[in-house]
């Protein structure tokens, strides 16, 4: 306030004009100069989309005219909320309880109306780019807000029960009966606005942590026998039917660097070589993934509503392209030495004429997706450890183990988005 004179005409407006980010301060004062003047506001970072090229000055002076003047009226500072009904405690209607009334719901449905066009479509976000390669995210209309959450084009006023054919209505209204269908439809719409873009200048960075876990196990001869780890006499074969359980990736303490075109996170197990006492030793290396984006400019942070500025960087979100691969052994057992599992140049006999075979099984999905928060990969499905020990040579792996993979492309580069998780009221 000291530094401001509170006369609007001792300001310099061209100083204000070119003031590079829309902060708290900067609306106000060009709110003021506008019913003071008349001046249209400027367009600037945090009032204007990014490729905006050519920014009005307080004179309403410009070169493009496909561009917009800069809004006046950047925030709302007074806003009737939704009532929240008091809660004493019990299910019994008595004279404590709060009145309901149905304009409530009018209200609620003219707020959604109002505000769902500034929250990203995940839905179409994600079918637009593998379907056609779009590489940005899109908004939701109410339509499509409304089909997303509940499969309908707009809010019900009466219940799915007395008019299954839901024609076109605006919330209850005077004398219908309450039905926990129609508030249902409109948390279910609520709970879908949960990702907005940022419109200041990024970086996207990203980071891969990874773990590693190692377990003594039972591992069992070609011949279904307990394997010990003191060495074969005779060229073996041991295996673990089932990995064991997947370790958590630390997201504690995270590396951040920039983001390569595509990340790779993956898991897998092996046998590290080494004895647990008379046990195999099984290592299972997994990584995780995170994304954040980071300003361009410090000073752009001021372009940030206080209430959210952490979130900028704690939930930031991308539109992706995912490669899900899953690789896993399954263990048989064949006849023919001509098709058994050869390692190093031997196979390995079960000791009824018959030898070991794995086949490897696969599988394979490509999807776009919002993704936020640490990224975990799912645990692998039943899978084996196949692994040769050969006498007077060092342990050999045979080729073709269990992994799991995930090729992430990252897709929206062109605007930053943040995604606020849900959580319980």
């Amino acid at each position: 306030p000291t530094s401001i004179d509170s006369d609007i005409s001792t300001w310099n407006l061209t100083d204000l004009a070119s003031e590079s980010y829309r902060t708290t301060e900067n609306g106000l004062r060009e709110y003021l100069v506008n019913q003071t003047y008349g001046n249209q506001c400027a367009t600037q970072i945090g009032n204007a989309a990014m490729n905006t090229s050519q920014p009005f000055n307080m004179s309403g002076i410009y070169s493009n005219t496909d561009n917009p003047y800069g809004s006046c009226y950047p925030t709302f500072r007074l806003c009737k909320l939704i009532p929240k009904p008091y809660d004493d405690g019990n299910d019994t209607q008595n004279g404590t309880d709060t009145r309901f009334e149905h304009d409530a719901f009018a209200q609620m449905e003219l707020y959604l109306r109002a505000m769902c066009e500034g929250w990203v479509d995940g839905r179409t976000s994600a079918e637009y780019a593998c379907e056609s390669g779009t590489v940005s995210v899109f908004d939701y209309t109410f339509e499509n807000l409304c089909f997303d959450a509940f499969g309908g084009r707009w809010i019900n006023f009466m219940d799915a029960t007395d008019r299954d054919d839901n024609p076109q209505g605006y919330g209850p209204l005077p004398n219908t009966y309450a039905k926990a269908e129609l508030f249902n439809q409109f948390s279910s719409a609520i709970n879908l606005l949960t990702t907005v873009r940022v419109m200041v200048p990024s970086t996207l960075e990203c980071a891969t942590p990874d773990v590693t876990a190692t377990a003594g196990v039972q591992a069992i001869n070609s011949d279904m026998t307990d394997a010990t780890c003191s060495g074969p006499s005779s060229a073996e074969a041991v295996f673990k039917d089932r990995l064991p359980e997947d370790p958590e990736v630390d997201f504690s303490t995270l590396t951040w660097g920039a983001c390569p075109g595509g990340t790779t996170i993956t898991s897998s197990s092996v046998f590290s070589g080494d004895c647990v006492g008379s046990l195999h030793e099984v290592e299972t290396i997994k990584l995780g993934a995170r994304f954040r984006w980071a300003l361009s400019d410090a000073d752009a942070q001021y372009a940030i509503p206080d209430a959210w500025r952490a979130d900028f960087t704690d939930n930031s979100s991308i539109l992706a392209s995912v490669l899900k691969r899953s690789a896993w052994l399954v263990r048989g057992y064949t006849t023919d030495v001509g098709s058994a599992e050869a390692c190093t140049g031997h196979t390995f006999p079960v000791g009824d004429g018959r030898y070991v075979i794995w086949t490897q099984e696969t599988d394979e999905v490509t999807e776009c997706v919002v993704l936020s928060g640490d990224i975990n990969l799912p645990a692998l499905p039943f899978s084996g450890i196949f692994r040769s020990l050969i006498p007077g040579t060092p342990d050999d792996e045979c080729p073709g183990g269990p992994e799991n993979r995930w090729e992430i492309t990252v897709l929206s580069t062109d605007v930053p988005t943040v995604t606020f998780p849900l959580v319980d009221p």
